[in-house]
């Protein structure tokens, strides 16, 4: 999906009509529109999520029209609004407009003239048809759960670094690569057929066999209670979280309290590391049970059997007279060892000795194991001391990190009885101590309803046992068994599928993540995208381990920019393979892939000189179209110095606002290139905003 251009009209602060062109992929695959404060940059992103679904953060219409298009159309006359979006994807071409005309009421008020409507256009070159389910098409070339991925503000794309957005990450990652068809496939299995299947074993049992299949159903009702209730709490949990962050990010700018945020941090940090050390020192442990736990108890038997093999040998059982190997050779020659042949009466003797050399074989084996006993009596000794000692380091590594957490706590608290005189400050360290309790609340509600959910699951299967067993007894209750049962593993199958190609794409996005770390960010830290769907970021701990940091704003947008990035080129990789599988007459996998764009509002504002020159350059060199919504202020400079070769397309959203007309601010492009920013005007109402294209 590469853009070709963006006609928007009267679209909130943007007065009239104007068309954006956007750079191509290739060298020079960047496209830079600049606008001060106020001139409507948000509103510019915005348009691309109004023309695609619809959607604008604004109540009513006088919100969605441009107030200087209002203002310049007469009572009883029509304005409208609207933004149309070229695409390429693939082969073909699409054309999506979305629509409205208002009619000016008395007051500056708008009627809406019809509905604002959606057309979709598609075609390959100029042949572009009117397609008959616009929403649908706009849907499957981009779904709305994906947008945030690839249209976004900058202070949006810090919150991928949450941990509290796992689960949303989890389910955008399944969306774009059209796993959420088999997810849906997956609860339509469980909830329509299995249970329409359940529902007629009911009907059709009799007696114990009813009130077994009653018990089946009233415990499946109590076990997925249960589950609503543990995603209601983990969902709220979650929330709570997201705000904490949120918040806390917010409080870190002020003064007063940084200092105590700065030491919370340091604390989750050591937390962090000892969660760490305890982790790999319980790992050591377990392996240390695992190779020589037996010998705590073996030695003991070891030690008994060499005693009675003593015992023995002082009652004169041990060492046995005759070896059975010697009676067996006597047996096999028929003849002593003086030449004599064995008689029948000397045979009967023999074999009546050979029965009785059992004895002699255990004095080999005991042998054996009293010749090997010392040496695993010296390895369980040493096993011995080093479970001791792993015991030892777990014991003072749980006292630490009760310590650690205390202090957290401790600190939290600090935050939270301080009053620092300003309302604001005051007003938002309230509601974070607020937050804090109600997410010990839902902790709490998570653990609980985790618990009923396992108590309840075996409970619950273990009812579905006896009923299978009761429906065995009965032909037709077999059969609907049976069915029930082909669909259940069915669901099973396409789950265990679903969850394989998550977990596919999970290491993939983390290497690429890595990668692009690596490449974008240059800078020495551990970055991952975990199986929990967490974006982490290490730093370098006391003991120089890697150890979970309390993340700048600027390592978070750095971080959700390599993420994203390892999307598009994920996409790219499937749309290549996708385009081979073609050439071969082969079937294609479900998500088509291909090319994405990324459009950002302020991405780089926050980050520091280091990350200006080197994340603007990785992006371009990994993303193949970029789209970059800035101030001037924000571009001038190390960013410019880094994507200023790459530009193709630029253009500047002049303000227009009410002032002296002389004091007209310009921006210097280039050499020699003057460009209008922000225009005063004496007589101006409100405030709008005009596209200009810069021409070199």
């Amino acid at each position: 999906m590469i853009l070709r251009s963006l006609t928007i009209e009267n679209f909130r602060q943007v007065a009239g009509r104007y068309e954006i062109e956007f750079a191509p992929p290739g060298s020079r695959n960047v496209t830079v529109i600049l606008g001060e404060n106020g001139a409507g940059k948000t509103n510019l992103l915005k348009a691309f999520g109004w023309c695609l679904y619809g959607k604008l953060d604004a109540e009513n219409a006088d919100e969605l029209v441009s107030h200087k298009a209002i203002q310049d159309t007469a009572i009883g006359e029509r304005v409208a609004v609207g933004v149309e979006l070229r695409i390429d994807h693939g082969p073909e071409v699409y054309v999506i407009r979305r629509r409205g005309e208002f009619e000016k009421l008395d007051g500056s008020k708008l009627d809406a003239v019809g509905k604002v409507t959606l057309d979709v256009y598609k075609g390959v070159g100029g042949d572009l048809k009117r397609d008959e389910h616009p929403g649908r098409t706009v849907e499957q070339l981009l779904p709305e759960a994906l947008r945030t991925f690839f249209f976004f503000r900058g202070e949006e794309i810090e919150d991928f670094g949450l941990q509290s957005r796992a689960i949303e990450l989890r389910r955008g990652v399944e969306n774009f690569l059209g796993l959420g068809l088999m997810g849906r496939c997956v609860k339509h299995l469980r909830s329509r057929l299995a249970r329409g299947l359940d529902s007629d074993i009911r009907s059709s049992a009799q007696g114990e066999t009813r009130e077994l299949a009653d018990r089946v159903e009233n415990a499946r009702v109590d076990r997925d209670a249960a589950v609503e209730r543990q995603q209601q709490a983990i969902r709220n949990r979650d929330g709570v979280n997201k705000q904490i962050e949120a918040l806390e990010r917010e409080l870190q700018q002020h003064e007063e309290v940084r200092p105590l945020l700065e030491e919370k941090a340091a604390t989750e940090r050591a937390i962090e590391g000892v969660r760490a050390d305890l982790a790999r020192t319980e790992k050591d442990l377990a392996s240390q049970f695992s190779t020589n736990g037996f010998l705590g108890v073996g030695i003991k038997v070891l030690e008994a059997t060499k005693r009675l093999s003593a015992d023995a040998r002082e009652r004169g059982e041990l060492p046995a007279r005759i070896k059975p190997q010697f009676v067996e050779d006597l047996l096999e020659r028929g003849s002593c060892i003086c030449g004599r042949d064995l008689g029948s009466e000397e045979r009967a003797k023999l074999t009546g000795w050979k029965a009785a050399t059992g004895l002699a074989a255990l004095e080999e084996q005991l042998m054996t194991l009293t010749g090997g006993l010392s040496q695993l009596a010296k390895r369980g000794g040493e096993f011995t001391t080093k479970f001791e000692e792993l015991r030892s380091i777990r014991f003072e590594l749980v006292q630490q990190l009760y310590s650690a957490e205390r202090k957290r706590t401790d600190l939290e608290d600090k935050v939270g009885r301080q009053r620092f005189g300003k309302e604001d400050l005051d007003n938002k360290n309230a509601r974070l101590t607020e937050l804090r309790s109600e997410e010990k609340r839902y902790i709490k509600e998570t653990g609980y309803a985790e618990r009923d959910v396992e108590e309840l699951g075996e409970s619950l299967a273990a009812l579905e046992e006896d009923l299978k067993k009761k429906n065995k007894l009965d032909r037709r209750m077999q059969a609907l068994q049976s069915q029930r049962d082909i669909v259940v593993e069915a669901a099973e199958g396409l789950d265990r599928l679903r969850e394989g190609w998550v977990a596919i794409i999970q290491q993939y996005l983390d290497r690429r993540l890595q990668e692009n770390w690596e490449d974008v960010a240059q800078l020495p830290r551990s970055v991952s995208f975990t199986e929990e769907f967490e974006l982490s970021i290490r730093e370098r701990g006391p003991h120089g381990d890697w150890v979970r940091s309390a993340p700048s704003s600027a390592n978070l947008r750095a971080l959700a920019l390599c993420f994203v990035s390892g999307l598009i080129q994920l996409a790219k990789d499937i749309g290549e393979d996708n385009a081979e599988r073609r050439s071969r007459n082969e079937r294609a996998t479900m998500f088509e892939g291909g090319e994405f764009p990324l459009v950002m509002d302020a991405p780089f504002a926050t980050m520091d000189e280091h990350f200006k020159r080197h994340v603007p350059a990785g992006l371009r060199r990994v993303v193949p179209q970029i789209v970059l919504i800035t101030s001037w202020d924000q571009w001038s400079g190390d960013v410019s110095d880094t994507l200023g070769d790459s530009v193709d397309k630029a253009y500047v959203l002049e303000l227009h606002n009410q002032g002296d007309p002389s004091k007209v601010r310009s921006i210097t492009w280039a050499p020699g290139t003057e460009v209008p920013y922000v225009v005063p005007e004496r007589d101006a109402v409100t405030d709008w905003s005009e596209l200009v294209e810069i021409k070199p």
